[in-house]
């Protein structure tokens, strides 16, 4: 169950920073793929991207289950969302390269507060 909520977590993350890696590539793919960009636009999926990234933050933040699931002494996952979520909303406001590559860091940042709380758990 708990790689179910790290992937919960992980996979919503990760997608939003391919669409925004996909808007980057947008010039190359024209003709070559159908991406999401290409679709529906390069403004509209940064916002859709954004919105994932919004929504998965709120989760680990409001979600009491990811609180008690991942807590350890000290408060690394607490910790992780502290440092995480910040970077994601600088990410948000910066230029798409420059975005997605900090997007990425948050990304290590709150799943490696949530696997260190389940190994500070496990040596409890």
């Amino acid at each position: 169950i708990k790689l179910y909520q790290l992937a919960a977590i992980g996979f919503p993350l990760q997608v939003s920073r391919e669409i925004l890696k996909d808007i980057e590539d947008v010039d190359v793919d024209i003709g070559k793929k159908s991406t999401l960009p290409l679709v529906i636009g390069a403004k509209t999926s940064k916002r859709i991207a954004y919105a994932i990234v919004g929504a998965v933050n709120a989760g680990m933040i409001l979600l009491p289950h990811y609180w008690n699931m991942f807590a350890s002494t000290p408060p690394v996952y607490a910790l992780s969302v502290a440092i995480g979520t910040p970077m994601c909303i600088v990410a948000s406001r910066l230029e798409l390269g420059r975005g997605q590559r900090l997007l990425k860091k948050s990304i290590y940042v709150l799943l490696a507060g949530m696997i260190l709380g389940l190994l500070l758990q496990s040596l409890n």
